[in-house]
């Protein structure tokens, strides 16, 4: 697929989602058509507690629990420093250029770096009152943010960006019980619930029996079940399947 015909499809799906799950699932599925590994959508406020918060990642367990042990926020980022002086995205490997960074901000780009976090490309996400959040992809390792998909990249970042807030808007604070499936997720489950293997699922939707195999999972741990049967259950329980759905 093109980058022209990337960008036009994720655009058409960011105006159908309704959800954060489906929102997640559609950039963990655009950040490695992009040439990236990770992503993250954050909402810069003051107060998570008042204000719509879009807060989306895939970044590794390995840095996020580093970043809670040492309590960094977004006021330590140097991404987030970056974006209130810039308009356009920014290769990080630039930042140190762009700005001067506190003691703080030092510390958290090398803890990154340390981590496995190696260069990425940030898109500020602006409104009327200035710099709001940011959408950001990031390479695993020492790659190269991949310069010839960042126009690609900030384009799906804005239109991901705009589907968060819409998502945000629907309840002030958005919560999931009982935990959202995505579509994808939902279509799969309804066809364990039909008897069908992982084999038979990625051939009925046209995707591989690992990919088959990865939504299962996700659903499962959603769901909070270690058992297919326990996780067809709690769906009907949920409301996410009924019986119909099944027999049919």
């Amino acid at each position: 697929m093109r980058r022209s015909q990337t960008v036009q499809y994720y655009a058409q799906i960011s105006t159908t989602i309704t959800s954060y799950p489906d929102l997640q699932e559609m950039m963990e599925e655009a950040t490695p058509r992009l040439g990236f590994d990770y992503f993250a959508i954050t909402h810069y406020v003051p107060d998570p507690l008042e204000a719509n918060v879009v807060d989306l990642s895939s970044f590794p367990e390995r840095w996020a629990s580093l970043a809670r042990a040492r309590n960094y926020n977004w006021n330590d980022s140097p991404i987030f420093a970056a974006c209130k002086v810039s308009v356009a995205g920014f290769v990080w490997r630039d930042i140190a250029r762009k700005i001067a960074l506190s003691p703080k901000q030092y510390e958290a780009l090398n803890a990154a770096r340390q981590r496995g976090i190696g260069d990425g490309f940030t898109a500020p996400c602006t409104l009327q009152s200035g710099v709001s959040g940011s959408v950001s992809y990031a390479m695993d390792g020492e790659k190269p943010a991949p310069f010839d998909f960042l126009h690609a990249a900030q384009y799906i970042a804005g239109f991901a960006y705009e589907a968060g807030l819409r998502i945000s808007t629907r309840n002030r604070f958005p919560t999931p019980p009982p935990p959202e499936l995505t579509t994808r997720q939902l279509e799969c489950v309804l066809l364990v619930a039909r008897g069908k293997t992982d084999w038979e699922i990625g051939m009925l939707l046209g995707i591989s029996k690992e990919t088959a195999h990865k939504h299962i999972q996700l659903a499962m741990n959603k769901l909070g079940v270690t058992s297919r049967t326990q996780m067809v259950v709690r769906a009907l329980f949920d409301s996410h399947l009924t019986f119909g759905d099944v027999l049919k």
